[in-house]
This record gives structure tokens, C-alpha cells and sequence, in this order.
């Protein structure tokens, strides 16, 4: 069953919620390079996004990365194939926390919804279409997310541990 997944208007803090591309990604292997890296520990964040999606599968990890900025270094939001919205994330000490919301098969019914993460500084939180989802008490023990002195460039659609980009004018 091939994966259909289509992200509309990305808009993560950094990126000042300026955009208004869509993209569409045939869930095989594409992807988009933010221009946008880590390297040092993240003490708060919100990430967002519009998307849809019809693929339906049992399983962790079984649809598409939203946003990675590689989970086993700093974090990734990802939508699952029942629903749940998948909030990934790695402490200073290596310690990685996969924290997902409740399967919500509604999310994976061809229509566009809204999905955010936040971590407050201490709370890891999933919001969907406006509404909190989910959240996990103090996901890292106090922690900021990422490791120091790995760098990580954020990608759109498939994950990546990529400590580089090559941008072509």
C-alpha cells in the first residue's frame, strides 16, 4: 500500500509561520530541507502543521514524518497510520521518549487537520485541530531536548540525521 501524505503551510516558530506551500509526498522516500539546525539543547519549541493523509496501518513508526530534526539526537513529529500524533525527542543525556496521542482514526480520513507539538520547557503536549490531545508530565525530568554538540538539520517528510545541507541556487 503506498503511503499519500500532504503537508500544507509548515509553520514552526523559526520559520515566523510564513509559509504557505503545499507539498505533496508519495510516502516513499521524499523529503524537503529546512534551513534550520540544532546543535546545542532546545529548552522550548512549537512545532506546527496542516496535513492529510488516507494511509492506514497498525503500528509505531508505520506512516510519515511531519518534521525530524533526527529523534535519536533531538526530536520528531510524526503522524502514525491510526491516527496518533507522535511526538519524539531525545534529553541531554541521551534518553529518548516516544510519546504518541491515542489512535484517532479521523486523522487519516483523506481531510485536512491541524496538529502541534509543544515542549514548555517541561511538559511534553499534542494538540490536534485546537484541542489538547495529549501530555506527558515532565518528559525529561526537567531536561532541555538534544544532545550538545551534535548538529542536526531539520527535514519535512522523511526523517534524516543529516549534520549538513548542500543548498543549490
Amino acid at each position: 500500500m503506498k503511503k499519500i501524505f500532504t503537508l500544507l503551510a509548515v509553520s514552526m516558530l523559526f520559520l515566523n509561520g510564513k509559509s504557505q506551500t503545499t507539498l505533496s509526498f508519495d510516502g516513499t522516500d521524499d523529503y524537503v530541507a529546512i534551513n534550520k539546525s540544532y546543535s546545542s539543547p532546545i529548552s522550548a519549541l512549537t512545532a506546527e502543521v496542516w496535513f492529510k493523509t488516507s494511509f492506514t496501518t497498525a503500528g509505531d513508526y508505520s506512516n510519515w514524518a511531519l518534521i525530524c530534526f533526527d529523534r535519536s539526537e533531538y526530536w520528531h513529529f510524526s503522524i502514525e497510520g491510526d491516527g496518533r500524533i507522535g511526538f519524539h525527542s531525545t534529553s541531554v543525556t541521551g534518553a529518548t521518549d516516544d510519546f504518541w496521542s491515542s489512535a484517532n482514526s479521523a486523522l487519516v480520513n483523506g481531510t485536512w487537520h491541524h496538529a502541534a507539538v509543544v515542549f514548555d520547557g517541561t511538559d511534553k503536549i499534542i494538540y490536534v485541530d485546537g484541542v489538547e490531545v495529549a501530555r506527558k508530565v515532565n518528559a525529561h525530568a526537567g531536561g532541555n531536548i538534544g544532545r550538545s554538540g551534535v548538529t542536526r538539520f531539520g527535514f519535512l517528510g522523511d526523517g534524516s540525521e543529516a549534520d549538513f545541507i548542500q543548498f543549490f541556487n
